[in-house]
């Protein structure tokens, strides 16, 4: 009887360990999952961060195009050419309407892409600190992989 309850106490524990490694395995992957989500939230973010820079350059391009314009305006007024000078506040009106459109959009998106990117640090911030505190103690990476889940859904 003695070496039968042995082996059962045996086989309990090898039972017991395996199921503790697989939950292990799977709250890594989790982990891991999320962390995926995390860079591609930081890719999303860097995307939108370039499109404001582009907006911005854009904007200035039409500055300086501006500032042409009304110098042109200028020389239109002295040398007496009217219809070239309706002509130009015509387009230096779109311009501004142009110039206040592109600046709004650069603001709004690099809004977002400061937003993203806050998100995303405070994501890979909760992601090292799940990953610390269940190095150190696996019933937390149980917890860290319930909440994982909840969060993903």
């Amino acid at each position: 009887m003695g070496r039968q309850s042995l082996q059962n106490q045996l086989a309990s524990m090898l039972v017991w360990d395996s199921i503790i490694m697989s939950a292990i395995l799977e709250d890594y992957t989790s982990l891991a999952r999320r962390e995926e989500g995390t860079i591609q939230l930081r890719e999303k973010a860097e995307a939108l961060m370039k499109a404001a820079q582009a907006a911005e350059e854009r904007l200035d391009w039409k500055k300086a195009k501006f500032k042409t314009l009304k110098k042109t305006e200028e020389w239109a007024a002295s040398s007496g050419i009217k219809q070239e000078l309706n002509n130009l506040k015509a387009v230096n009106a779109t311009l501004v309407k142009e110039k206040t459109a592109t600046e709004a959009a650069a603001i709004e998106v690099e809004a977002r892409g400061a937003a993203a990117l806050k998100e995303v640090e405070a994501r890979v911030v909760a992601v090292v600190k799940e990953l610390a505190d269940a190095n150190g103690d696996p019933s937390k990476l149980n917890k860290s992989k319930r909440s994982s889940r909840y969060e993903l859904i």
